[in-house]
């Protein structure tokens, strides 16, 4: 199987150090991965800056897009003294990106992270709502990760959390309470990276995004590394974001081949061997159905055979490259071209 490192990056200062109560309104660092999605990051920027909580500062990271993204993100940037802009000239992933940021919103002195994707848009009072419920538990002795309630554009519920279960591979969605606690605290196993406020303390204890992932199961892996240092993770249901679908992706089958590779790393690196053999049991099986719809596609609906073929061929280098022990950016090319581009 792998050999999995838990290499993580070196927090400067490394204070365990916790503020006092006292101090004013916490400072935090907003962080924004960018790639290929400038429009979508300039429309985050326009709800973070209506936002009526005021001590909170940005970095955007242009992850290499290799598009115009850069020049577009730095007239705006350079207009707001709470922007930071780093560019960087490879594609980092979205852990490797984020990482980038962390260590500099640490640097600088912050309190909080709000880890916030580039394709979400805020309320105005979400921040506010974040950093009162987390203060309120720091002052009671709860110290934890928090997230928010993430809505489709429509105002539908997207996401609350997730909960895994090991032996199928599978992560359930969690429900919203059927009465809701009259704090507006929800624990919840696993958050979405769509929005996550993190204390200083916990990126000092644990530290960032498990950087080997590159893309997919960053959060989830995270969060169990948070709850086994014993910190709490859990939503502020009085919080919430709106996140549109993302389309940073050049086609539908990358995102399989990452979820399916990196499924399997989660489930090694938090549940074991007996869990891990089910796990890949299930993902050979599921081979096996994916390469039944290509002929049945065929039959029933052509248009339907190219992708098809394509998500066997992504789950199926997602199973041999986990058992081949890759890590990283994904290593076929065919895989990372435009769905235009990609040979099925």
């Amino acid at each position: 199987m792998s050999n999995v490192n838990h290499t993580l990056f070196p927090v400067a200062g490394s204070s365990t150090e916790i503020r006092p109560a006292s101090q004013a309104q916490p400072t935090v660092w907003v962080v924004l991965l960018n790639f290929r999605s400038a429009e979508a990051t300039l429309q985050c920027l326009a709800s973070l800056n209506a936002q009526q909580y005021a001590n909170w500062r940005a970095i955007v990271v242009e992850n290499g897009s290799g598009d115009d993204s850069l020049e577009r993100l730095q007239p705006v940037v350079q207009a707001n003294d709470r922007l930071t802009l780093y560019a960087s000239s490879e594609n980092l992933g979205f852990s490797g990106g984020c990482n980038l940021a962390l260590e500099r919103a640490l640097a600088e002195g912050a309190d909080y992270v709000w880890l916030l994707n580039n394709d979400a848009w805020v309320q105005p009072d979400t921040l506010s709502q974040l950093v009162t419920m987390a203060e309120g538990r720091r002052q009671q002795g709860s110290v934890g990760v928090l997230g928010s309630l993430v809505l489709h554009p429509d105002g539908a519920l997207q996401m609350v959390g997730r909960v895994h279960n090991p032996w199928l591979g599978k992560a359930r969605r969690v429900r919203l309470p059927a009465v809701p606690n009259a704090s507006g605290y929800w624990p919840v196993p696993c958050l979405s990276g769509a929005s996550m406020l993190i204390p200083r303390h916990i990126l000092e204890t644990v530290g960032g995004l498990y950087e080997p992932f590159f893309l997919y199961y960053e959060d989830d892996e995270f969060c169990h590394r948070v709850r086994q240092a014993g910190f709490e993770t859990g939503v502020c249901l009085n919080a919430s974001v709106y996140h549109g679908l993302s389309k940073s992706a050049p086609n539908q089958a990358l995102p399989a081949y990452y979820m399916q590779r990196n499924r399997l790393y989660f489930v090694e690196m938090t549940a074991g061997t007996l869990p891990l053999w089910s796990c890949l049991l299930l993902a050979v099986l599921n081979l096996g159905v994916l390469a039944l719809k290509v002929p049945a596609a065929m039959l029933l609906k052509p248009s339907r055979v190219a992708a098809c073929r394509e998500r066997f061929w992504a789950r199926f280098w997602g199973v041999v490259d986990y058992l081949q022990g890759q890590l990283g950016p994904c290593r076929h090319s065919w895989l990372t071209k435009p769905r235009s581009d990609v040979l099925v």
